[in-house]
């Protein structure tokens, strides 16, 4: 049985059906290849790339001019190998891990605008073990969150020194017969930092379970957790070293990408099987707000399906891809 509707994640009291989409942005006359993850600062939409030559894209949101891509790839001074899917904004800076040289950089926006000179960039090690593997790292008061893969927990911690701290943060949901080290690459996830707050939202692909965590005595405790009723469903694997994987056929897509303001968090949701939302490259129309003690907002229904996301006050930036076009939308939540 499928249980009483309320408690379905997609269940919200109040649906919004957002009727206009103005288009800002496309890249048909300069490309900058795939968006991984966005962040709005000021007036500026800064954007991770794929496949493309550079890292980041600034654009313009007051004309949806390109102001300058940046993060060339390459071997040289000033130019990087392996660059996380993910990065954040803080105290003005964009901060990103260089998973290369395992180096958290941190570098100010306004130097990203100056191309007559080299940006200075802050370069901080960060720990990285046979044990400890992180993918991507963001502030929680005085400690960093890593997601990744551990051999303990589901995160990992580090402290203010930069050292791995003694704090586990367990799984939600039981997670055999994978183990060890094999869990954090088999059982994906994102998080996202409220700076503000010194609270981080953690969620997992192919499932419906996110879970909000705060900061008590310099320690983080989950003070949120959804009602999930869909766990990552497991298949053996054929070969290679770790033994299982997900199965995409029998798993949901459920929450697909994730956006924060300090008042709230958003997720793209489908309730598709994870197979059938990537043949169409993971786009939806469904928004899924909550607030920061994890109370549903409102969901809204777009009216074109998009896939990666920010919002920035009452205004929701997504990305569409049509005919080896990337578009970047606004719809406005009010």
């Amino acid at each position: 049985m499928e249980g009483i509707p309320k408690k379905k994640i997609d269940y919200f009291e109040l649906e919004i059906h957002i009727k206009d989409s103005e288009p800002i942005y496309s890249d048909r006359e300069a490309l900058i290849g795939n968006i991984t993850s966005m962040e709005i600062f000021n007036h500026l939409l800064i954007a991770r790339l794929a496949q493309i030559d550079y890292f980041f894209a600034l654009i313009d949101l007051r004309d949806g001019s390109l102001l300058s891509r940046w993060g060339r790839k390459g071997r040289g001074p000033n130019e990087y190998t392996a660059i996380g899917p993910d990065f954040y904004v803080a105290d003005s800076c964009l901060c990103f891990l260089d998973t290369g040289k395992r180096e958290l950089n941190r570098v100010r926006i306004t130097d990203l605008l100056d191309t007559m000179q080299s940006p200075r960039i802050q370069k901080t090690p960060y720990p990285y073990t046979t044990s400890f593997r992180p993918k991507h790292i963001v502030p929680a008061g005085e400690l960093f969150i890593a997601n990744g893969s551990f051999a303990d927990g589901a995160l990992g911690v580090i402290d203010k020194k930069g050292q791995i701290a003694d704090e586990t943060i367990p799984y939600p949901f039981d997670c055999n017969p994978v183990e060890g080290i094999y869990r954090g690459s088999t059982f994906q996830s994102r998080i996202k930092s409220n700076p503000r707050s010194g609270k981080f939202v953690h969620y997992y692909f192919s499932s419906d379970i996110f879970e909000i965590h705060e900061m008590k005595n310099s320690q983080p405790v989950r003070s949120c957790l959804s009602d999930f009723r869909h766990i990552p469903k497991l298949k053996v694997k054929p070969r290679g070293r770790a033994i299982y994987a997900i199965d995409y056929e029998r798993s949901i897509a459920g929450l697909l990408r994730v956006a924060t303001t300090d008042s709230a968090i958003y997720f793209t949701y489908s309730n598709d099987s994870y197979a059938a939302s990537a043949q169409r490259q993971h786009v939806t129309d469904e928004i899924l707000c909550f607030d920061w003690e994890g109370r549903k907002q409102a969901k809204y229904l777009l009216p074109l399906p998009v896939k990666e996301i920010c919002v920035s006050g009452n205004d929701l930036y997504g990305v569409r891809y049509d005919d080896d076009e990337m578009r970047i939308y606004r719809f406005s939540l009010k």
